[in-house]
């Protein structure tokens, strides 16, 4: 404690100066803050609050409710049993004490007494309504033999989707049951930061406060998902409690692999999986751009995840953007376009669906680009062909193609290669024949090329676009984009 003031309510007495008021504190403390005031004028139901804090000390010839600094007029004061014995702490013009010299440092915990005596015992007074004490703290006073209990435990944001390796605020509530416990947050993962497939975007979390971290809404490319643990820990002196409370980063697209080909006319399986907490119910749809179809749900368990399942068959050839939509009971729909790290998208191409050449330059940020191409399916599986870009010191050139799909006048080839000699790397093409109808009478052209195993982007010419975009950079001057189907 570091101060007090006292207030007596109803205060009343045909001659107040002969009023003299003992306060005793529960470690025996003795103050006197009122004595020898007020003059010889009745004083009637006055509500007088002494505070060392106030501007002016109690009147020596009459008595106004009011706050006023203790006062003692007097000396010489004592005060029969049952009160303390002196000596006694006086305030000025007696003595030079106050409620913080009296009082400050103590604990306020205990049985605080206040006593009032008439020096003459010629009058009459009470204080009607009783006494009471304001007391002032540095910090909060305890007084505890038991360990805080921790209660109703909860985050706002219980999963955190989609898995975009953005960091989020996450709250925490919960209770204790007291003032006088100090409380921290500390954070593990099932995950370990890097080297999951995940991005390796870490740190993963921070912890900003007792009530807040910052935990990144990223999950290794395989696995059941990633749960983060919140771990409350309080301490009030007399014990230590621990609760925690989980975070899932479950949302994801499993199956088929983000970028996986397929011929067309070919039903192909979907399934990813979610997480909600207990109690709700979900149902789901799979969409791949303007086209979609009904998933089956398995809800979640507990800390395991659910699942939604689907198939499709695509009926013309392209590349689309795969997106799984889980709808809950309240109609919050959670749409996850993620396959692990990367963007889900499914590429369908027709065997019989013609060819693609090319080859020039295009300007780009990291100098001339120059690109030369072609490819087209025979009798196999896979296309034929060659591809090679080269800009500044990077050659890059194809060793196999993955696959070829050609829509009206946009086609995408990807593959794998060799950097400056070496590898693995992947490459993405894609094109935009600007004679053919729709292809708006511009060649286009995108290059992308990655670490196979890192997947660490070496070049590309439209940064963070989707891998379904459509290329965006005009070829140069002489260059030449073909698209036969």
């Amino acid at each position: 404690m570091v101060n007090t003031k006292l207030t007596l309510r109803g205060f009343s007495h045909t001659w107040p100066s002969d009023v003299d008021v003992l306060l005793v504190g529960p470690g025996g403390e003795k103050f006197i803050p009122l004595s020898d005031v007020g003059g010889s004028a009745d004083a009637v139901n006055l509500d007088i609050t002494l505070d060392d804090a106030a501007s002016a000390a109690l009147s020596t010839s009459l008595l106004t409710s009011g706050s006023f600094r203790p006062t003692n007029s007097g000396t010489g004061d004592v005060f029969p049993a049952p009160a303390a014995t002196a000596p006694y702490l006086s305030p000025a013009t007696a003595g030079t004490a106050t409620f913080a010299s009296a009082f400050g440092g103590t604990n306020p915990n205990g049985t605080w007494s206040l006593y009032a005596i008439d020096d003459t015992g010629t009058d009459v007074g009470q204080i009607t309504n009783g006494w009471e004490l304001t007391f002032v703290t540095a910090d909060p006073s305890c007084a505890v033999v038991n360990a805080p209990v921790i209660s109703g435990a909860s985050v706002d944001q219980p999963a955190l989707w989609p898995p975009n390796h953005s960091m989020r605020e996450v709250n925490v509530t919960y209770g204790t049951g007291t003032d006088c416990a100090t409380c921290a947050l500390s954070v593990t993962s099932s995950e370990a930061v890097n080297g999951t497939g995940d991005g390796d975007t870490g740190p993963d979390w921070q912890v900003v406060d007792a009530r807040k971290v910052l935990l990144r809404a990223e999950r290794a490319g395989n696995g059941p998902g990633r749960i983060y643990t919140i771990t409350i820990t309080c301490n009030n002196g007399a014990g230590v409690s621990v609760q925690s409370v989980p975070v899932y980063v479950a949302h994801n697209i499993g199956s088929p692999d983000a970028g996986a080909a397929f011929r067309v006319g070919t039903p192909i399986g979907f399934s990813g999986s979610f997480w909600d907490v207990a109690g709700r119910r979900h149902t789901a749809r799979w969409s791949f751009d303007n086209l979609s179809t009904a998933g089956s749900v398995v809800e979640p368990s507990g800390s395991k995840s659910g699942s939604v399942t689907g198939s499709y068959t695509f009926a013309e050839p392209g590349v689309y953007r795969v997106a799984m939509n889980v709808t809950d009971d309240r109609n919050v729909t959670a749409s996850i376009t993620n396959a692990g790290d990367a963007e889900a998208i499914v590429v369908v191409y027709d065997p019989n669906g013609g060819y693609v050449l090319g080859g020039g330059w295009f300007a780009s940020p990291a100098g001339k680009l120059t690109f030369g191409y072609n490819s087209k399916y025979t009798n196999s599986k896979n296309p034929k062909g060659e591809a090679q870009f080269s800009v500044g010191s990077m050659s890059f050139d194809a060793s196999s193609l993955d696959y070829l799909t050609i829509a009206g006048a946009r086609a995408q080839v990807a593959g794998s290669g060799k950097l400056n000699g070496d590898g693995p790397y992947e490459f993405l093409l894609s094109m935009i024949d600007g004679d053919q109808p729709g292809g708006g009478g511009v060649d286009r052209v995108r290059v992308k090329v990655w670490h196979k195993v890192t997947g660490q982007v070496i070049y590309d010419s439209q940064p963070g676009a989707s891998d379904a975009a459509d290329p965006a950079t005009p070829v140069g001057a002489g260059s030449r984009v073909v698209i036969q189907k």
